[in-house]
């Protein structure tokens, strides 16, 4: 049962990440495509759009709803690209985190009844 749910709290996230970045890759078309540049200089890249799509939205005071955000998990792993179909052993440490929060101090009230 925690694997479903954390399976379905990832889909819900994942669906969120991609309508975000659509909405970012409108605004600045240099994302819609692969970014002909070196992995470190194209992430440069997408931290300036994402900086410069939040000043504009500030200044314009465009307001998104931001349902469901939880601030106190906000961290990212630095993570290599993958190879092969086997995940890297570090890769399901931090799938293993992320199901144990979603069923713990990051659960919320309404994920049992969506499994």
């Amino acid at each position: 049962m925690y694997q479903r749910i954390f399976n379905y709290r990832l889909s819900r996230a994942r669906c969120i990440v991609e309508n975000t970045f659509g909405i970012l890759a409108n605004r600045f078309r240099i994302l819609l495509n692969v970014i002909p540049l070196k992995s470190n200089k194209a992430k440069v890249v997408t931290q300036v759009c994402v900086a410069l799509h939040n000043f504009l939205r500030k200044e314009s005071n465009l307001q998104y709803p931001e349902e469901n955000i939880d601030k106190r998990f906000r961290f990212i792993y630095g993570l290599s690209r993958q190879t092969g179909n086997r995940p890297k052993n570090e890769v399901i440490q931090i799938r293993e985190e992320f199901k144990e929060y979603a069923n713990g101090c990051g659960s919320v009230p309404w994920q049992d009844n969506m499994i």
